[in-house]
């Protein structure tokens, strides 16, 4: 499995501003004839959903370019994060959308990403 990259000192944390991670609901409900909804699990594990962004320099751009287009096949491989934001764990991933990116200065990139911690 892919690894997070660690070249041109990419950073190995999110930016805590703008970083939301919420769980996937996991529930069904059922409506009934009459009386409340029947409710059950999904899934013995939910996938919990994250919005995150990083400051890059160009050179970490094209690191991170390289890593989604190729190693990852354009997003749709798992990959290891080293650093979990809520607990600091290693975690398994997968981007959702491709990768959102935003000149903010010279030799300077912000990428907006959309992922998911896997089960």
């Amino acid at each position: 499995m892919a690894t997070w990259p660690t070249t041109n000192d990419m950073p190995q944390y999110f930016m805590y501003q703008g970083y939301a991670q919420r769980r996937q609901s996991n529930i069904i409900r059922s409506p009934m004839g009459y009386g409340p909804a029947k409710v059950r699990r999904r899934t013995t594990a939910a996938i919990e959903v994250v919005n995150a962004s990083l400051t890059l320099t160009d050179a970490q751009k094209d690191d991170l370019v390289t890593f989604y287009e190729t190693t990852l096949v354009d997003g749709s491989a798992r990959f290891d994060h080293p650093n979990n934001p809520i607990d600091g764990t290693t975690v398994e991933m997968r981007f959702t959308a491709p990768i959102q990116w935003s000149k903010k200065g010279l030799n300077v990139w912000m990428a907006v990403m959309n992922l998911e911690i896997l089960p």
